[in-house]
């Protein structure tokens, strides 16, 4: 099951720190709920757990990633994982424009899921997962307007 999510997000921040806030795996990891064991493997990959719930569906998905810088204010992240009968697939890309003191953040993600989860149906998955990521973006948004 394929799910695209997309959005622009205005952050009280300059450009120069929001990029370098995106650009690590450390600082974005930490604004990501029920997540654990974060791992940075070299440079540009790194291990995380994140716990997940659908329904009566739990558990936890193991995921390696890794990000690239494929243009200036450009940055994608590639993440692949397993977990309690499932697989998922998620490629983010992060567009950063300059708005004088603040940042707008336009942000792409493709997610594909197999196993268990996708039965459960596209409009349940979506709901769950606008919500997480909603969580998410006002975690990175808080992070990074209380630095300034």
């Amino acid at each position: 099951m394929k799910i695209s999510f997309n959005g622009k997000e205005t952050v009280n921040a300059p450009v120069s720190k929001v990029s370098e806030f995106v650009s690590n795996p450390d600082k974005v990891a930490s604004c990501i709920p029920d997540s654990s064991e974060f791992k940075r493997l070299d440079e540009r990959s790194f291990a995380i757990k994140v716990s997940v719930g659908v329904g009566t569906i739990k558990g936890t998905f193991s995921i390696s990633g890794s990000f690239e810088t494929p243009g200036e204010n450009q940055f994608t992240y590639s993440l692949s994982g397993a977990g309690f009968g499932n697989k998922v697939t998620i490629k983010l890309s992060v567009l950063l424009e300059p708005l004088g003191s603040t940042t707008l953040l336009d942000w792409n993600a493709d997610f594909d899921l197999s196993g268990i989860i996708s039965g459960l149906g596209a409009g349940i998955i979506r709901k769950v997962s606008e919500e997480k990521i909603g969580i998410i973006i006002s975690n990175v948004k808080k992070a990074l307007e209380s630095e300034t």
